[in-house]
C-alpha cells in the first residue's frame, strides 16, 4: 500500500470516528468548567485518546496517563528512535466553551460530517494533536523510515493557560531528557473579549541566529515563512535581544521593521493571528478570505496558503 494511501485510510477508518466520539464529550478547560474533576468529562476524553494511542503500532510506543495532585491528568508517550535526538510533540484535549454561532441543526458537542468536513467542539483544533502526532510515527515505522525518539505531552489545561503544565515539565523532565525540537500541534487561543488591548497574549520563546538578522538588514526585502517567524523577528528586532520570551501582539497600528512578505495559512475569525495579517495587508484581507471561502480553500495549519506582500 502506498504511504499516503495508508494514512488517509487511518484517518477515514479510525482517527475520524475518535474524534466524533471526542466531539460528544463537552471537556471544557478548567477556567470554563470549574467543577470538571465531578463532572468527569476530562477524564472521558483522557480515556479515549489513551486506549487509542496505546493501539499504535508504533515501535517501542509506551503510553501513560499521571496524575499529579490538584493538577488535571496529562497524557504521555514515548517511542524510541534510532538516534540520541529528542523531538517533542505536545497538544491539549480541554476544549473552549460553547460560544455562538452554531448552526440550528448543530452545536458544539453534536458532532455533523458533511461534505468531507467535520464540524464540533474541538475537533479542528484541541483533539486531533495526538492522533496527528502518532499517526505521523505509524507512517514513518511502517516506511522503515529512520526517527529521532519522540516524547509527547498531551495535557488537559491548556485553553486556561497552561498553569498545570510547568508542574508536569519539572515532573518529567529527567524522563523526557534534552529536547531538540518541539512542535506544538495546536492553534493560538482565540480573542474573547470586545478591546482587543485587554486580550492577554500568549508567550512564545525564540531564538534568531545573529547571521539571519544581519542578512535581514541588508536584506532588499524579508520574506517570512509562518506567523511564528513573523513574531520572532519582529520580536528581536523591537528588543535588540535575539533570544528570549515574547509577547509581542501584532495588530494595528504596527510599525513594521522587518518583515515585507509573508506566506501564511488561513486562519480563523477572532485570533491574533487574523488581526496580524490585517496590520500586515489592512482590509483587503476580506477580498482573499471572501476568495477562499468561495473556492472552498482549507484553513488552518494544515490547509492552504497565500502570500502577502506588505501593504500597511
Amino acid at each position: 500500500m502506498i504511504a499516503t494511501d495508508r494514512i488517509y485510510r487511518q484517518w477515514d477508518d479510525e482517527i475520524v470516528p475518535r474524534l466524533v466520539d471526542y466531539i460528544r464529550i463537552p471537556a471544557k478547560s478548567p477556567h470554563f468548567d470549574p467543577s470538571w474533576e465531578a463532572h468527569g468529562h476530562i477524564e472521558r476524553v483522557v480515556a479515549l485518546a489513551d486506549a487509542w494511542a496505546r493501539a499504535q503500532p508504533v515501535t517501542g510506543l509506551a503510553v501513560e496517563v499521571i496524575r499529579l495532585p490538584g493538577r488535571t491528568p496529562l497524557l504521555y508517550f514515548e517511542a524510541p528512535g534510532r538516534s540520541d535526538r529528542t523531538v517533542l510533540l505536545y497538544g491539549h484535549l480541554d476544549k473552549q466553551p460553547e460560544m455562538v454561532g452554531w448552526r440550528a441543526d448543530g452545536g458544539p458537542w453534536m458532532p455533523v460530517l458533511e461534505n468531507g468536513k467535520l464540524y464540533g467542539r474541538g475537533g479542528a483544533d484541541d483533539g486531533y494533536a495526538i492522533f496527528a502526532a502518532l499517526s505521523a510515527l505509524v507512517a514513518l515505522d511502517a516506511q522503515r523510515l529512520p526517527r529521532a525518539r519522540c516524547v509527547g505531552l498531551i495535557e488537559t489545561c491548556e485553553e486556561s493557560g497552561s498553569y498545570d503544565l510547568p508542574a508536569y515539565l519539572e515532573a518529567l523532565a529527567p524522563r523526557i531528557g534534552n529536547v531538540d525540537l518541539v512542535v506544538g500541534l495546536d492553534t493560538f487561543k482565540p480573542v474573547t473579549v470586545a478591546d482587543p488591548t485587554e486580550h492577554r497574549m500568549h508567550s512564545e520563546r525564540y531564538r534568531v541566529p545573529a547571521a539571519t538578522l544581519e542578512a535581514c538588514r541588508s536584506a532588499r526585502r524579508v520574506v517570512a515563512i509562518g506567523t511564528t517567524t513573523v513574531r520572532a523577528l519582529e520580536a528581536a528586532a523591537a528588543t535588540d535581544d535575539p533570544s528570549g520570551r515574547t509577547t509581542l501582539f501584532v495588530r494595528r497600528p504596527y510599525e513594521w521593521r522587518v518583515v515585507d512578505v509573508l506566506l501564511t495559512n488561513f486562519h480563523l475569525p477572532r485570533t491574533t493571528l487574523l488581526m496580524m495579517i490585517d496590520a500586515f495587508i489592512g482590509p483587503r484581507w476580506r477580498e482573499l478570505y471572501d476568495t477562499a471561502l468561495a473556492a472552498d480553500y482549507r484553513f488552518l495549519s494544515f490547509g492552504d496558503a497565500m502570500l502577502l506582500e506588505r501593504t500597511a
